[in-house]
């Protein structure tokens, strides 16, 4: 900002206040230009980053909703295997060939699926402090929002470690040696429907919850739901 003063001095009192109330002006209007032009910056990449952080989470839900009808499919396989391979084990113990046959039917579809999660963003509003210049009411729904997919995919993947890995290599590693029976199959089945089942729940509130423009600890909450029963 630069001020002009002028060249000569004032002759009288009067004279003084005018030049001073002038150079006062001035700079006054230079700062609230300044001010003005600072602001529209502000508001213009306010509004860039909006509009990136809308279409991620956008593409966030359509991946959501993509996973969870994939989820549903394949838990229906399963569950109809389970239900045929149910009816046999309670009449006996059906052979080998029988085994492997309703393995057959659903090995490829053991295994749940998840979205996936991308932050770029937010992270390069976060960066350039363009999240800053955001209205605290959009600032507070994509920070929870964030939250609560990065919760929600944490917790799933939790659900999914440690035993449910075990179990389905167990199950698979027998398959393929031809040596997998009733009750082994039986059994992993059951977790990845139980666990999957959880899982779809759990994405199904996620996005309702997002779409809602619900709390984003709420979203948080109700994602890891599933895990906590």
């Amino acid at each position: 900002m630069q001020v002009e003063t002028p060249h000569h001095p004032p002759g009288t009192l009067r004279g003084f206040i005018q030049q001073y109330a002038m150079i006062v002006l001035s700079i006054l209007t230079a700062l609230a230009l300044e001010q003005a032009v600072v602001s529209l910056h502000n508001a213009s990449t306010a509004r860039v980053s909006r509009a990136r952080i809308e279409s991620e989470i956008s593409g966030f839900v359509t991946d959501l909703r993509h996973s969870e009808k994939t989820n549903r499919e394949r838990l229906k396989k399963i569950n109809d295997v389970l239900t045929e391979l149910d009816a046999r084990l309670k009449d006996g113990n059906p052979d080998n060939a029988t085994i492997q046959s309703l393995a057959t039917k659903v090995i490829d579809e053991l295994g749940i699926n998840l979205p996936s999660y991308e932050r770029d963003a937010w992270d390069a509003a976060i960066a350039d402090q363009s999240a800053s210049h955001l209205r605290s009411a959009d600032l507070r729904r994509y920070s929870q929002i964030y939250a609560g997919e990065l919760f929600s995919i944490e917790q799933a993947k939790l659900l999914l470690a440690g035993e449910y890995v075990r179990r389905l290599s167990d199950m698979k590693l027998r398959f393929r040696i031809g040596k997998l029976d009733g009750q082994t199959l039986a059994e992993a089945l059951t977790l990845d429907a139980l666990a999957g089942q959880d899982i779809v729940d759990g994405q199904e509130r996620l996005v309702t919850l997002i779409e809602s423009g619900e709390r984003g600890d709420q979203v948080g909450a109700l994602a890891g739901a599933a895990h906590e029963r």
